[in-house]
């Protein structure tokens, strides 16, 4: 993995939520104390793992929206429920680390000032 797909969980991951990043075989490598080689589908992932602590019910739709196109469509409802209009913001987010990362700050913060 190039050099700039190298990073520091304690930069831009809360440690919070270091322990939800996937466990798949070389999702994330440990390099020493503090920096980690990962792919960018896995920042991806603990922000959704973020969105479903916070809202319970979306696991479960998002398994069952694999079939279902009414599960599909309540997918943007439960999401905007934590903050409106942030269903969009994730929706912008382009396939890169940078942008993954953005995204996630975004979350956090739309779950911290929420209720």
């Amino acid at each position: 993995m190039p050099e700039n797909d190298k990073i520091s969980l304690y930069k831009s991951v809360s440690e919070k939520y270091i322990s939800v990043l996937p466990k798949k075989k070389n999702a994330l490598v440990k390099e020493d104390r503090l920096t980690i080689r990962y792919f960018p589908s896995s920042i991806a992932a603990v922000g959704l793992e973020m969105l479903c602590e916070k809202e319970p019910k979306l696991r479960q739709v998002l398994i069952e929206a694999r079939n279902d196109l009414e599960k599909l469509r309540e997918i943007p409802k439960l999401i905007n429920a934590i903050q409106p209009s942030l269903y969009m913001e994730i929706q912008k987010c382009a396939y890169e680390a940078e942008d993954f990362a953005r995204v996630q700050n975004i979350i956090k913060e739309a779950i911290d000032n929420s209720k």
